[in-house]
C-alpha cells in the first residue's frame, strides 16, 4: 500500500519536514529506475517514521504525566473548595442565626434613638465647644490682667490687706455709730441745758425788773426819808433791803458760775469728741454749730453782764452807782408818789418785792438741782 499510493500520506508523514520531502523526490528521480534502492529508502523512511513515533510517544507521556499532576492538583483544589465552602455554610448559618437572633427590625428602631441620641450629644458637644472657646478667652483675659500683678503671692497679700481694711471699716462704722449715738445725746443735752438757761433768763430778767422796782421804791423811800422819816422805819427797810441786795448777789454769783462752768464742759466734751474723731478718721471736723451754741452762750453771759453791770463785786455800792446813774425823771416821778401816797405805805410795797425775791431764788436752787 505504502508503495502503490505514493502521493497519499501515512502516519507521521505530516510531522517530517519539507527539506526531507525534497531530497527524497530527487533521489526518487535518480533512482527511479533502481527498485532495490527504493527499498532500501523506504526502510530508512520507516525507520526514520518510528524513531518520530517513539519521540512522539515520550512527548504525549510527558504531556500526559504533567496533565495527570495538573488534574491532582486540581483536585487537591477541589477538596480545599469544597473545605472552604463547608466552612463558609457553616459561618453564613451561624451569621444567619445571629442575625435572626438580633432582630434586624428592633436592632433598627435602637439605631435610631441612639443616632438621636448621638445628635443630641453633638449639639451638647458643640454648645460645650462654644463654651469651652468662651472660657478660653476669658482665661486669657484673666492672664493678661493677672500679668499686671507680679505672681499670686502678692495677690493674696492684697486679698488680706482688703480683708483687714474691710474689717477696720467695720470697725470704724462700729465706732462712729457709738459717737453718733453720743453726739446725738450730747446735743440733746445741750439742748436742754440751753432751755434751762432760757429759763434761767428769764428769772433774771424778773429779777431785774424786781430790783428796778426796788431801786425806784427805795429812791423814792429816800426822798422822803429827807423830808421826814422815822428812824426804825428807815433802819428796817434798809435792813430788809441788804437782806434783798445779799439774795440778789447770791443768785448772781451762782447764775455766773454756772454759765461759766456750763461753758467749760461744754467746750471740754466737744474738743475731746472732736480729738477722737479727728484721730479716728483723720479728717478736720466743722463745728459751726458749737460755735454758734458758744456765741449763744456768750451771749446770755452778756445778757447777765448788761443786768447787772459786775459779775463778781456785787455790792451796795455798786448798786447805789447804778441807782445814781439813773436819768433825773425818776427823782420826779418819786415825787408825785410821795405827794400822792404818803410816808406810812412804802414800807408795805418793799415787803411783797422782797417775797417775790425769795420765789425767784427757790426757782433758781429747783433749776440748779435739775441741771445737776
Amino acid at each position: 500500500m505504502a508503495f502503490w499510493n505514493k502521493n497519499t500520506p501515512t502516519i507521521g508523514e505530516e510531522d517530517e519536514n519539507p527539506a526531507e520531502q525534497e531530497i527524497e523526490e530527487v533521489q526518487q528521480k535518480k533512482t527511479g529506475t533502481d527498485f532495490g534502492g527504493r527499498i532500501g529508502i523506504e526502510l530508512a523512511k520507516i525507520q526514520g517514521k518510528l524513531e518520530s513515533f517513539d519521540e512522539i510517544r515520550k512527548a504525549t507521556t510527558e504531556r500526559f504525566s504533567v496533565v495527570n499532576e495538573q488534574m491532582g492538583e486540581l483536585r487537591g483544589m477541589l477538596t480545599d473548595m469544597t473545605q472552604q465552602f463547608s466552612k463558609v455554610e457553616v459561618e453564613s448559618s451561624k451569621a444567619v442565626d445571629k442575625v435572626n437572633s438580633v432582630q434586624p427590625e428592633t436592632f433598627m428602631t435602637e439605631l435610631r434613638k441612639s443616632e438621636g441620641k448621638i445628635d443630641a450629644l453633638k449639639a451638647n458637644l458643640e454648645s460645650n465647644e462654644s463654651l469651652m472657646k468662651d472660657m478660653m478667652k476669658e482665661l486669657k483675659d484673666m492672664r493678661h490682667k493677672m500679668d499686671l500683678y507680679k505672681g499670686t503671692e502678692q495677690v493674696l497679700k492684697m486679698h488680706e490687706e482688703i480683708k483687714e481694711e474691710l474689717a477696720n471699716i467695720k470697725k470704724v462704722e462700729a465706732v462712729v455709730e457709738r459717737h453718733s449715738n453720743r453726739v446725738e445725746t450730747i446735743f440733746l443735752d445741750v439742748e436742754k441745758k440751753f432751755s434751762d438757761f432760757d429759763k434761767f433768763n428769764s428769772v433774771v430778767k424778773d429779777l431785774n425788773r424786781g430790783f428796778g422796782k426796788l431801786q425806784s421804791d427805795f429812791d423814792k423811800i429816800r426822798v422822803k426819808v429827807d423830808m421826814k422819816a422815822d428812824k426804825k422805819e428807815f433802819v428796817d427797810l434798809v435792813n430788809k433791803f441788804n437782806d434783798f441786795e445779799k439774795h440778789t448777789g447770791n443768785i448772781i454769783k451762782l447764775l455766773d458760775e454756772r454759765s461759766k462752768n456750763f461753758k467749760g464742759d461744754i467746750n471740754v466734751t466737744f474738743d475731746s469728741i472732736k480729738e477722737q474723731l479727728e484721730k479716728k478718721f483723720d479728717v478736720e471736723l466743722d463745728i459751726k454749730k458749737v460755735k454758734h451754741s458758744n456765741s449763744k452762750s456768750d451771749s446770755e453771759k452778756n445778757v447777765f453782764g448788761k443786768l447787772f453791770g459786775k459779775k463778781k463785786d456785787v455790792s451796795k455800792e455798786g448798786y447805789e452807782d447804778e441807782s445814781e446813774e439813773e436819768p433825773d425823771d425818776l427823782d420826779d416821778n418819786s415825787d408825785e408818789s410821795t405827794s400822792e401816797k404818803g410816808v406810812s405805805g412804802e414800807p408795805k410795797k418793799v415787803l411783797p418785792e422782797l417775797d417775790d425775791a425769795t420765789t425767784n431764788e427757790d426757782a433758781l436752787k429747783e433749776l440748779s438741782k435739775d441741771t445737776d
